[in-house]
C-alpha cells in the first residue's frame, strides 16, 4: 500500500515540474500600447513675416474746392513685412497678441478740375508712398486654424500731392495719422510656418497741405486745403514663428 502511494506521490511531482516548465517555455504575449496624440497646434510665440496686396479708397478732407469737385478715387499694390507676438490661454482656444507691420504702398489717383474764379484747368494728384500700422489682436483657434479681429493706429509716412492751376505746379507731402480695424483667417501649414489672409480698414486724418503756396490751415476738415484718406487693404501673408511646437 505505501508503495502505491508513493508512486502516486512521485508521478504527481514529476507531472507538475514538467507542466511548470511547459509554460515557461511559451512565448510570453506583448503588452500592446496605444500610439501617443499628436499634440495640439500651438500659437503661443513671436514671428516675423512678409506680406503684399492691394488697397483703395478714396482720399477725404476739403481739398481746394474751387478747383475739385470732391474727394476722389485712389488705389494701388503694396509690400512689406510684419512683426509679432501671440498668446494662446492655457487649455483654451482664445489667442491674445499684438502685430506691428510696415509697407512700401503705391496707392494713388487723380483728378482734374477747373477754377471757378479765373477759369484756369487744374488739377490734383495723390499717392500714399507707404503704410503701417500698430495693432492687437484677439481671435479662436481650431488648432491649426485661427479667425481673429484686429484694431489699432495707422499712419503713413509720406503722402504727397501734386496741385496745378494752368501750367503751374506745386508738390507738398504730410505724415498722416489714424486708426485701422480689420480681420482675418491665419492657417499653420508646420508648427513653425503659417499663412494669413487679412482685411484692413485704414482712416487717416486730413490735414493741412500748400501752406507753403499760401492755401490757408485752419481746424481739420475747414480748411479748405486738408487732405486724408480712408483706404481698404487686402492682403497675404507669411508667418515664420520661432517658438513653434518641436
Amino acid at each position: 500500500m505505501r508503495r502505491i502511494q508513493f508512486a502516486l506521490l512521485t508521478a504527481v511531482t514529476v507531472f507538475g515540474f514538467a507542466s511548470t516548465a511547459s509554460a515557461a517555455d511559451m512565448p510570453v504575449k506583448a503588452r500592446y500600447n496605444a500610439p501617443a496624440a499628436a499634440p495640439a497646434y500651438n500659437w503661443t510665440g513671436f514671428y516675423l513675416g512678409l506680406n503684399g496686396g492691394y488697397g483703395w479708397g478714396q482720399t477725404t478732407g476739403n481739398f481746394l474746392p474751387t478747383y475739385i469737385t470732391g474727394n476722389h478715387d485712389i488705389s494701388g499694390g503694396l509690400v512689406g513685412g510684419q512683426v509679432g507676438f501671440n498668446y494662446q490661454l492655457p487649455a483654451s482656444p482664445l489667442v491674445l497678441g499684438i502685430e506691428a507691420d510696415w509697407d512700401w504702398a503705391d496707392i494713388k489717383g487723380s483728378q482734374s478740375g477747373t477754377a471757378v474764379f479765373v477759369l484756369s484747368p487744374g488739377g490734383d494728384s495723390v499717392k500714399a508712398e507707404d503704410l503701417g500700422t500698430v495693432r492687437g489682436r484677439a481671435g479662436y483657434a481650431w488648432d491649426r486654424f485661427l479667425i481673429y479681429g484686429t484694431g489699432g493706429w495707422a499712419w503713413s509716412h509720406r503722402v504727397s500731392s501734386t496741385f496745378w492751376p494752368s501750367a503751374v505746379s506745386t508738390s507738398n507731402s504730410h505724415s498722416l495719422n489714424g486708426y485701422t480695424v480689420g480681420g482675418g483667417i491665419e492657417y499653420g501649414f508646420t508648427p513653425n510656418l503659417s499663412l494669413k489672409v487679412e482685411y484692413l480698414y485704414a482712416h487717416l486724418l486730413p490735414t493741412s497741405f500748400f501752406q507753403n503756396a499760401g492755401c490757408p490751415s485752419g481746424p481739420q476738415p475747414l480748411s479748405s486745403c486738408s487732405l486724408g484718406a480712408n483706404v481698404n487693404v487686402v492682403r497675404l501673408g507669411l508667418n515664420w514663428r520661432f517658438n513653434g511646437l518641436p
